[in-house]
């Protein structure tokens, strides 16, 4: 009589089943924007844009996933000369750009403001003007910036610029 014997599933293999179950019920929730590998970066603006203010520096701040090519999703360009901001959303996934732009004196923050922009109004760009909405901000105060995902909550490091 051919009678087959059960072996009963030792406690790591049905550790090691139950973690691989998690992970996919884990990675099966994640937004796309959750799924990718991010990478904060910062450019410097180009020497004719520096130019125009040359006591400041502006600068571009963002996140990038680098899959097989390096892109860059979420973009703030800070313009000293002016003291505008440009931010750009090029990543079709429901989630917006979203930018705190901190203005410092000395470490201290005088005025703290976010902006959010979509994909579909990628490319706006906003006059930062000073915090009681006189004026541009004042030459040498300090501009800090960071970028993040809207609702995802990953963001770039803070980068710092001078208006």
């Amino acid at each position: 009589m051919n009678t087959k014997r059960w072996r009963r599933l030792r406690p790591i293999r049905l550790f090691s089943v139950a973690a691989v179950v998690g992970l996919i019920v884990l990675f099966s929730n994640l937004t796309p924007a959750q799924a990718m590998t991010w990478k904060s970066y910062t450019e410097d603006l180009s020497s004719a844009e520096e130019a125009k203010d040359p006591d400041g520096n502006g600068g571009e701040v963002g996140l990038k996933h680098c899959d097989v090519a390096c892109i860059q999703d979420y973009v703030a360009i800070f313009y000293d000369n002016g003291e505008m901001l440009k931010v750009r959303d090029n990543l079709s996934d429901g989630h917006a750009a979203k930018v705190v732009v901190s203005v410092q004196k000395n470490g201290a923050s005088l005025d703290t403001d976010t902006f959010y922009v979509g994909t579909s109004e990628s490319g706006k760009v906003f006059d930062l003007g000073t915090p009681d909405g006189s004026g541009d901000i004042a030459e040498g105060l300090t501009v800090a910036i960071k970028v993040c995902i809207n609702e995802v909550g990953i963001c770039s490091q803070t980068y710092y610029f001078k208006a």
